[in-house]
């Protein structure tokens, strides 16, 4: 695994690298060691991080979800005004129908009696 690690090093940095020259494995161990330690110690941060970001992920769709709710809530209520509205212009439709069908009747009923009504007044002069 050393060796390995050696040979990743770029050849221009290989001489900032300390016992790589010599082939100090015991060193090269030892800077090994504390990058994993280092690495495992930046983990609990990342994980925390990740968590947050996960939690914020499912807070979104929550959101979203909610939000798509509402959404289709109002448009139900929407719809039901509506129905509701038609209802009522039909039923309005149709007490105006029924009112011109009685208006009609009484004017018919006017003029019948004003018919009936012409020959009394010319019994009566």
């Amino acid at each position: 695994m050393a060796k390995s690690m050696v040979k990743a090093i770029p050849l221009e940095e290989r001489d900032a690298v300390k016992g790589v020259g010599t082939l100090d494995l015991d060193g090269i161990m030892v800077l090994l060691s504390e990058t994993m330690l280092r690495v495992h110690g930046l983990r609990r941060p990342i994980s925390a991080k990740n968590k947050e970001v996960n939690a914020g992920k499912a807070m979104t769709a929550s959101d979203v979800d909610k939000e798509m709710f509402q959404i289709a809530q109002n448009e139900i209520l929407t719809t039901d005004i509506l129905y509701y509205q038609a209802q009522a212009t039909s039923t309005v439709r149709t007490k105006l129908e029924a009112a011109k069908k009685k208006n009609d009747e009484l004017e018919t009923t006017v003029k019948n009696l004003r018919e009936e009504l012409k020959p009394l007044k010319h019994i009566a002069h």
